[in-house]
């Protein structure tokens, strides 16, 4: 019995030029993935976006259950607090915590260079709505980012200063 050889001695198979030509390929093309994605936040972004909307949620509660609430800055960031009638007590809402080396300090925005510099011990919301018009500061290494609140309730950003 007698083997004949195959027609072609080339064994069948992919060279190591065509592999690296592959692999490439899904390299150029993962680059381009990589590169379309969106920027990340800062973390000072991320703790203007968390006052925002601590701020907003606690206005709507108010309006929506009729409770005074209110937003006082401490050592472990916001806090959210409701009046009871004669005491201000801790929400359930867990206090509003922000990235290592940064804190909020909450000011008065009412005209006069005396009463800017100021603080302000808490921020009340009444369940019309209507709240005294502050600014937040998130002071962090990085810089220093501002929310003003206007009398409608409405949280802006201003320029940092």
């Amino acid at each position: 019995m007698t083997f004949a050889p195959p027609a072609s001695s080339r064994q069948s198979g992919m060279t190591l030029v065509e592999v690296l030509l592959v692999v490439f390929i899904m390299a150029l093309v993962a680059g381009f993935a990589v590169m379309t994605l969106p920027a990340r936040d800062s973390s000072g972004d991320r703790a203007v976006r968390k006052v925002r909307m601590m701020v907003q949620t606690l206005s709507d509660r108010s309006l929506l259950t009729g409770e005074v609430v209110a937003l006082q800055a401490g050592e472990r960031g916001l806090e959210a607090l409701q009046w009871t009638g004669e005491t201000w007590q801790p929400m359930a809402l867990a206090p509003l915590s922000l990235p290592d080396g940064m804190h909020v300090e909450i000011r008065s925005a009412e005209a006069g260079p005396r009463r800017l510099r100021e603080k302000q011990a808490m921020l009340v919301i009444n369940p019309l709505g209507e709240m005294r018009a502050a600014r937040f500061e998130i002071i962090g290494d990085e810089a220093t980012r501002t929310l003003s609140l206007t009398p409608d309730g409405k949280v802006v950003e201003t320029d940092a200063g």
